[in-house]
C-alpha cells in the first residue's frame, strides 16, 4: 500500500494542473525517437529513462535501475484517447538482475514490483497489473502484456509504470519497449521472415518457423497477460501442441515480437 501511495501523490506532483490534451487514437511508441539517457519529456511525465539497449532486440527502450539509492521509480504517459471497444494495452517488459546485464534473471524480494496504474483524470490513479515474486517467470527475455482497456470505454486515460524495490532486496533493472492502446485486431504484428507463426487458428498443433540464427523462446501467454506455456523454439520448422489449452485467443512471443493466435473448439 505504502509504494502505491507513493506512485499516487509522485503522479499527481507531475501532472498537477498541466495536463495534456487527450492523443489521437491509436497509441504507439517504441522510444527510437528520443534522446538516450533522459527521460522522454514532452511528451512523458516521470524519472523513467530511455537507454540505449534496453529495448527488444536492444534497441532502445524505458529502464529503471532499482538499487539502495533508488528504490521506486515512474513514468506517465500523455493523455490517451477517447478508448473504442476491444481495445489493449500492450507493452513488452523484463526484469533482469544488473550483473551481466540483461543474462541473468533478477531474484525479486517480498515487496519488490513492477506495477501499471490507469487514471481517468491524471489524480486518482488505479492499479490493474502487478509483476512481484509470486508470479515473476524468472526470464531473461522480454514478455508481452496485453490488457484490457473495456473499463475505460469512451475515457480518455494515463497509463502510469512504476517499479519499486523493497529494503534489503536485490538490485534489478526493469526494461519497458513497445508500449501500444489499440484495438484488439491491430495488436498482432504480421510474421516476419524470421519468426512465422501457422495456422493462426488452431485446434491440436500449430507450426513455428525460426528463420533466425539462433534457438529462441516461445512464450505463450492468455487474454489476461498469465504466462500459459513456454517452448524453446529450434532454427528451422517446429511443430508445438496446444491441444493443452482452452479454446480463446492467445499471444505467442519470441524473439521481441509477438503473433495471435486462436485455439478453436475440438
Amino acid at each position: 500500500m505504502k509504494r502505491i501511495l507513493q506512485a499516487l501523490c509522485f503522479a499527481s506532483l507531475c501532472l498537477g494542473t498541466n495536463q495534456l490534451a487527450a492523443q489521437s487514437f491509436p497509441f504507439n511508441d517504441d522510444f527510437e525517437s528520443y534522446t538516450a539517457f533522459q527521460v522522454p519529456n514532452p511528451p512523458y511525465n516521470g524519472d523513467i529513462t530511455v537507454y540505449l539497449v534496453h529495448g527488444t532486440n536492444s534497441s532502445q527502450g524505458l529502464a529503471s535501475y532499482m538499487t539502495t539509492f533508488s528504490t521506486a521509480d515512474s513514468i506517465i504517459t500523455p493523455l490517451i484517447g477517447p478508448i473504442p471497444s476491444d481495445c489493449k494495452l500492450t507493452f513488452d517488459w523484463r526484469i533482469v538482475d544488473p550483473l551481466l546485464y540483461p543474462a541473468t534473471p533478477a531474484t525479486l524480494g517480498q515487496d519488490d514490483s513492477f506495477d501499471v496504474f490507469a487514471s481517468t483524470d491524471g489524480i486518482n490513479f488505479n492499479p490493474f497489473y502487478t509483476i512481484n515474486q509470486w508470479n515473476y517467470p524468472g526470464d531473461i527475455n522480454f514478455a508481452p502484456a496485453v490488457l484490457s482497456m473495456d473499463n475505460y470505454l469512451g475515457q480518455s486515460i494515463y497509463i502510469m509504470f512504476a517499479a519499486h524495490r523493497g529494503s534489503g532486496s536485490n538490485e534489478f533493472w526493469l526494461d519497458i519497449d513497445n508500449v501500444s492502446i489499440d484495438q484488439l485486431n491491430t495488436v498482432a504484428k504480421p510474421s516476419s521472415a524470421e519468426f512465422q507463426v501457422y495456422p493462426t487458428i488452431a485446434s491440436d498443433v500449430i507450426h513455428i518457423k525460426n528463420s533466425g540464427a539462433s534457438t529462441i523462446t516461445a512464450a505463450i501467454y492468455d487474454t489476461q497477460a498469465r504466462l500459459v506455456k513456454s517452448v524453446q523454439v529450434n532454427r528451422g520448422d517446429n511443430t508445438l501442441s496446444v491441444a493443452s489449452l482452452a479454446e480463446g485467443v492467445y499471444y505467442i512471443h519470441a524473439g521481441g515480437e509477438v503473433r495471435k493466435i486462436v485455439v478453436g473448439s475440438r
